[in-house]
């Protein structure tokens, strides 16, 4: 409640005014009153005004008439006494003062780093006590006026920051008016390099360069900086040093780190060209050597840009030339340093060009480290050059020759012609459907004439002979005699291509480091002047292990000798098998190491594939055939065709897989599955293969694996996880035998399994000691084995050596059981008896088995002499007892042998033999005593399946 008392100033003490509850300017409280004087003890003059107030509310009294009886002068502002008077609430009051505002930050970025002078403006800044920016105090604050402050930007992180001005009045809310921006990265420069002279125009890319002020190359200023946009700045090199420079990007923001993106080259240089004698048209293929040649963009001679330019490496390119005129030519390389001094290293010459053939082995394939026989890359020369032989005049003769790393192994078809040929421009199919190959057989090949015409003679045209057969002429060379080449001149290609060559891979070996032995090939070529050939050494094979081999069984390996297996195959091929236990597995060493004979269509696994043309060169057929053409034509000026010759490059058999078995025991037949078989990783048989699907089929073949394509039909089958398995008996001799099976369906584009089950099958004969006990063993390998190991006319593409490791298949175990009885006797009046059970017949199914038991004494006889010798019984049947006592001897033959005493031990050829013995007097008159005998082996599992109360004895 506000009272106001100024400037009162009565005239006498007897004149009152407000008085009672005046606070000077607060808020009464509630339940207050206010109090008129008496007035000079006069109620008219001035009542008495009482009212009650409100807490926190602000009251004004206000005068609205007076009267001034005692005519005291009024100050200014003065309330006195009177009537009228009245009170009433004041109005609400005004607003507080405004907390100050922020519109604008300029700059309105900076660098993470802080130290960015900026300029806020807004309102209400009069008095500010600090200014924040991303919550971090900047510094050098400075208020210009109400709405403008100077500040430093304090360091932050990258990203929009809140600027708040905080006054007496409180803080502008939150904003994002100021951002701190990441300092520029540089992530390219284009061009990457350039010469020690500098003056390149490159263009720099990266973020944040919006601003730069600068730019560095190997920490030397760039000149004609601009700036593209946030992500562009082009700007030309200085001069530099050879090697790696760092390209720094200096914006508002910072500089971009380190890095080694530009790369000052030293310019190029020439040393040598060849040939480098060349036609005045050109097209003639050179190889420029000298250094600094990594990145050419350019090759010039005398002036003309050269064609089909390849940078071998730092000192070599190969290039087309151009055509010039007559003399001397400079040959100039470009790169991104620059460009060579000149020089006079190529002569444009009217005169004829040499005829010149560069060499290529196309993709060496991968061959088996097993074989003695693999087919290799083909070896291609592409041939430029020469003047076309004359209309009318003797095309040039040339001898080609190849060698070798290791052994040629290509079949002889009439020693010493070999399968491997020579084409020339890439003859294909026959002449019978349309093709155009054509057979030289003449030795020093087929003469033939010019045509006078650019690219010479057409080979591929008329009946010119164009296909030429080999000769061996070493272990490891072939060579092509006389074979009439006629320069193409230089607007043409003669192509040259060797085919059909086989290596024995296996006699180099397999790497031992991480580069796989290669298989390589030289080339020469001679004719009455000489050819030079580029690059004459070629790597046409890569060998690699083409195969493991691992055997799975699906329940045990270990068979009992006096339980039959498979009983009525034993003796009888047609006899039906009930298990199957083992599975051999074949794995392709790499893809493609599984081969069909040849690319014909797949049909009836029991049928031999149709010997299909496999006649067009440059063809991977992924099959153990190579080129081949059943259709054989002879070309003109040639001979009769060498014998054989239709059969060239004919592999004799698909890729053969065998499984040879040493060491089966006496009275076991086993027999090989005629398909394949799929099992499980468990292991378990999961499918059984059929003609119609089979990868592979069992043939029959001689002890090496070789031979034509013969199915072997299957005599019966295994019943095994509910399939059928047709399965026909494998050979066995002195307990050694194979099984062969040919593929017949291959995917060269994946690493193939092929399973194959073999059954084991004989009748239990204790007593014959059959079947044998022992373990057998299989070994896997590739076929047909050989041991030739060089060119021969043997009919046996592809061969291979035997590497196989062998491996336990299975065991024959002996059933047994050893009895002990500690003591027998025959003397002093007594007699002692035995009583072996066969318990093997039971309720539980136990197999029942049979066989003899053979006892042996340990003691004495009557009067010190020795014992009896062992004795063998007959064989004691399953469910019956052999008894006997010693002095009469008993049943299944056991003889008498009166007057022993000692320890008798039998060994019964059956597991569940339990013997009994008793001792009396002779006639059992007055006493009798009876023990079973000790079992001396190891306990067999329970044969009831149950639990039960075990009682010792």
């Amino acid at each position: 409640m506000i009272l106001h008392t100024t400037s009162m100033n009565p005239a006498s003490v007897d004149q009152n005014w407000l008085a009672g509850n005046d606070d000077g300017g607060g808020q009464a409280p509630a339940g207050s009153t206010v109090t008129m004087g008496t007035c000079g003890g006069s109620a008219g003059l001035c009542p008495k005004l009482t009212q009650s107030l409100t807490a926190g509310t602000l009251y004004v009294i206000t005068i609205s008439t007076y009267s001034n009886s005692a005519s005291v002068p009024l100050p200014a502002n003065g309330y006195v006494y009177g009537p009228g008077l009245s009170l009433s609430a004041c109005p609400p009051p005004g607003p507080p003062p405004a907390p100050p505002t922020v519109s604008t930050v300029n700059p309105a970025s900076g660098a993470p780093i802080g130290g960015t002078t900026v300029t806020i403006t807004g309102t209400a800044f009069t008095g500010a006590t600090g200014v924040t920016i991303g919550g971090n105090a900047a510094t050098a604050v400075t208020v210009v006026n109400d709405t403008t402050i100077t500040a430093t930007t304090p360091a932050g992180s990258t990203g929009t920051a809140s600027v708040l001005v905080t006054t007496p009045n409180g803080t502008n809310a939150a904003n994002t008016l100021f951002t701190y921006l990441a300092a520029p990265t540089v992530t390219g420069i284009s061009p990457h390099a350039g010469p020690l002279s500098g003056g390149q125009v490159v263009t720099i890319t990266g973020t944040g360069l919006t601003g730069a002020t600068a730019v560095t190359i190997g920490g030397t200023a760039a000149t004609n900086v601009t700036v593209v946009n946030s992500t562009t700045v082009t700007a030309t090199v200085p001069a530099g040093s050879a090697g790696t420079a760092s390209v720094l990007v200096t914006t508002p923001n910072g500089t971009n780190a380190a890095n080694t993106l530009y790369t000052y080259l030293a310019a190029p240089t020439v040393t040598g060209i060849s040939p480098s004698v060349g036609p005045l048209v050109g097209g003639q293929v050179v190889t420029i050597t000298g250094t600094g040649l990594t990145g050419a963009t350019a090759v010039s001679i005398g002036g003309n840009a050269a064609t089909n330019v390849t940078v071998v490496d730092a000192t070599t390119i190969t290039a087309t030339t151009p055509p010039g005129p007559a003399g001397l030519a400079s040959v100039v390389v470009t790169t991104l340093g620059g460009s060579n001094a000149a020089n006079a290293l190529y002569t444009y010459s009217s005169a004829p060009l040499a005829l010149t053939c560069s060499s290529n082995a196309g993709v060496p394939p991968i061959v088996r480290a097993e074989g003695i026989a693999e087919l290799v890359g083909d070896l291609i020369l592409n041939c430029k050059g020469g003047t076309p032989t004359a209309a009318g005049q003797p095309v040039p003769q040339v001898n080609f020759q190849i060698f070798l790393n290791t052994n040629v192994t290509s079949r002889l078809l009439s020693d010493p012609w070999s399968e491997a040929l020579l084409m020339v421009d890439e003859p294909s199919g026959s002449v019978a459907n349309g093709g155009n190959l054509r057979y030289c057989t003449t030795l020093g090949g087929c003469p033939m004439t010019g045509v006078g015409t650019p690219g010479g003679v057409n080979y591929l045209t008329g009946t010119t002979a164009n296909v030429f057969q080999g000769r061996q002429s070493g272990a490891n060379s072939l060579v092509w005699l006389g074979v009439p080449i006629d320069p193409p001149g230089p607007d043409a290609t003669r192509i040259i291509r060797i085919t059909n060559v086989r290596a024995n891979a296996n006699q180099l070996g397999v790497s031992s480091t991480l580069i796989p032995t290669q298989i390589v090939m030289f080339v020469s070529a001679t004719s009455t002047t000489s050819i030079p050939i580029n690059q004459p050494q070629q790597t046409v094979a890569f060998i690699q292990p083409g195969m493991t081999f691992s055997t799975r069984t699906l329940t045990s390996s270990n068979y009992l000798q006096c339980v039959s297996n498979n009983s009525s195959a034993a003796s009888n091929s047609a006899g039906g098998m009930t298990s199957t236990r083992h599975i051999l597995r074949f794995t392709e060493g790499f893809a493609s190491a599984f081969k069909k004979r040849v690319n014909g269509a797949e049909g009836s696994a029991d049928t031999n594939q149709a010997a299909v043309a496999q006649n067009t060169p440059n063809n991977n057929f992924f099959t153990e055939s190579g080129f081949y053409n059943p259709f054989p034509v002879a070309g003109s000026n040639s001979g009769a065709l060498t014998s054989g010759i239709e059969n060239a490059g004919l592999a004799s058999q698909g890729t053969r897989l065998m499984a040879r078995f040493t060491n089966v025991p006496a009275g076991v037949a086993l027999y090989a599955s005629v398909y394949g078989v799929t099992s499980s990783s468990t292991p378990a048989l999961t499918a059984a293969a059929t003609s119609a699907n089979s990868g592979v089929r069992l043939v029959s073949t001689d002890g090496n694996g070789s031979g034509a394509f013969s199915a072997v039909s299957a005599t019966n089958s295994s019943s095994e996880s509910a399939l059928t398995i047709p399965s026909a008996p494998i050979a066995l001799s002195n307990g050694s035998g194979a099984a062969v099976w040919e593929v017949v369906v291959a995917n060269p584009f994946q690493v193939q399994d092929f399973e194959v089950a073999v059954s084991v099958a004989y009748a239990a004969n204790t007593s014959s000691n059959l079947p044998g006990l022992g373990t057998a063993s299989v070994a896997g390998s590739f076929a047909p084995l050989s041991t030739v190991t060089t060119a021969s006319t043997s009919n046996l593409q592809p061969r291979f050596a035997d590497s196989s490791t062998a491996r336990t298949l299975f065991t024959i175990n002996d059933c047994s059981t050893n009895l002990l009885f500690p003591f027998l006797t025959n003397q002093a009046g007594f007699d002692s008896g035995i009583a072996i059970a066969n318990s093997s017949t039971d309720p539980f199914g136990t197999t029942s088995q049979a066989g003899p038991c053979k006892l042996n004494y340990y003691g004495e006889s009557t009067g010190g002499g020795a014992a009896p010798a062992a004795q063998t019984s007959a064989v004691v049947p399953a469910g019956k007892t052999l008894m006997a006592t010693l002095s009469t001897g008993g049943n299944y033959g056991i003889a008498a042998t009166p007057g022993f005493q000692g320890y008798m031990i039998a060994q019964c050829r059956f597991q569940y033999a339990h013997g009994l013995a008793f001792i009396s007097d002779v006639g059992a008159n007055r006493v009798a005593e009876a023990y079973t005998a000790l079992i001396l082996d190891g306990a067999l599992g329970s044969r009831t399946l149950v639990n039960s109360e075990v009682l010792g004895h």
